[in-house]
């Protein structure tokens, strides 16, 4: 049977197998940088749905959380977008599990 994620076809998403509530949870790692604003959306079929954490640090190196609770239809896809406006590189994400980036979605109802 078909999961909700696959790790060969689609990597960057997670979809919603059933109609229903789910609740969405996102991590993201930020490198630090001097007056920098972290944004973490949730798009759904690949439209910006949910940009509900929206941070403006300066110079810190730290992990952004959003939550939603999304109404989903069967087959909808979730991803989730890290973006940062420093004007220069910045890491997003990293290579061990405390820095990694992740999205969950739990099935409510």
């Amino acid at each position: 049977a078909a999961g909700m994620h696959n790790t060969s076809t689609n990597t960057g998403k997670v979809i919603a197998l059933t109609a229903g509530y789910y609740l969405a949870i996102g991590f993201a790692y930020f490198g630090g940088g001097a007056g920098n604003a972290d944004t973490l959306i949730f798009q759904v079929n690949a439209a910006d749905a949910y940009p509900l954490a929206n941070h403006y640090e300066n110079s810190q190196i730290k992990t952004e959380q959003i939550t939603a609770v999304l109404n989903l239809a069967a087959n909808d896809a979730v991803t989730l977008v890290a973006t940062q406006n420093s004007g220069r590189d910045l890491s997003v994400g990293g290579t061990t599990r405390n820095k990694a980036n992740s999205l969950q979605l739990i099935k409510l109802a």
